[in-house]
């Protein structure tokens, strides 16, 4: 095992230990381009403590890739909870529930899991701040754990998908029935929750906490791709389906790709040959 296999807690706290630890550390290749290139990636990482689950070549790796892992669009940010993974805007804050961090106390109720289990899950404290677009300030700190985690052991530990689903429905009948005895006793008791917590999508700070925004680096000539929206894509106002969304991003090869799918740019507009995929405005003449 090399030390760029380690973990990347584990790293920074070796670091600390003397002037050699230190010199060894920054003497890994891919230490050295992560600090140099996202050293915001890396800060973020040990913000939110979840550098215990992310090695150097793990993040390293992230970094060198341009596609989002889920739909393939050019990806212009990191999912940092549990695994690291690249992924594009929309994945991440409107189409995928597995870019979702829950509350321990959902994980629990959602996969059938005990809070044994539940605290061994990678998981992470999130920073108070500004999240969405919208800017929606979060004062607290939240204890949030990895969906995609949370799914798969409650799927192990319950031997397959219909069982776990199986188990957590009868859990919520148990508790709805205690529930309707206790109605019987006090004036209001407090509902069980058995189903999802409303999710806003975009407006969902949750979805952002774990997500850090990381440029691609060219493995071979380590430059830096930040991406580009695409001017034929409409306004804000818009286009909010693929492939028109105007928060899409895209590098030189994905583009070509783009403009062979939806038309060649005019006027800020895209045309196919076919199919006119946009009402043509007018050009306007100074």
């Amino acid at each position: 095992m090399s030390i760029s296999q380690l973990d990347v807690r584990t790293l920074v706290n070796f670091r600390c230990v003397n002037r050699r630890a230190l010199q060894l550390v920054h003497s890994i290749p891919s230490y050295k381009a992560i600090v140099a290139h996202a050293p915001v990636v890396l800060r973020g990482i040990l913000s939110i403590e979840v550098g215990r689950w992310i090695t150097c070549d793990m993040l390293y790796d992230e970094l060198c890739t341009a596609e989002c892992r889920t739909c393939g669009d050019f990806g212009g940010f990191l999912y940092i909870l549990g695994t690291c993974k690249r992924v594009c805007y929309l994945c991440f804050s409107t189409e995928q529930k597995c870019y979702l961090p829950l509350s321990r106390r959902e994980a629990m109720r959602k996969f059938g899991l005990s809070q044994k289990i539940v605290d061994g899950l990678p998981r992470m404290k999130s920073i108070p701040g500004l999240y969405t677009p919208r800017q929606e300030k979060v004062c607290e700190r939240r204890n949030l754990v990895d969906p995609e985690s949370a799914r798969n052991t409650g799927i192990a530990l319950h031997g397959s998908v219909q069982a776990m689903e199986q188990f957590v429905l009868q859990v919520a009948v148990k508790r709805l029935q205690a529930y309707d005895e206790r109605a019987k006793i006090i004036a209001r008791p407090r509902r069980p929750r058995t189903e999802d917590p409303f999710d806003a999508k975009t407006r969902n700070p949750s979805r952002f906490m774990a997500i850090v925004k990381a440029p691609w680096l060219d493995r071979m000539s380590q430059m830096l791709e930040w991406g580009f929206h695409c001017v034929g894509c409409g306004d804000r106002y818009s286009c909010y389906k693929r492939p028109l969304h105007w928060k899409r991003k895209f590098n030189e090869v994905s583009f070509a790709e783009h403009l062979k799918e939806c038309g060649e740019i005019r006027y800020q507009t895209h045309y196919s040959r076919r199919v006119l995929l946009h009402s043509q405005p007018k050009p306007r003449f100074s």
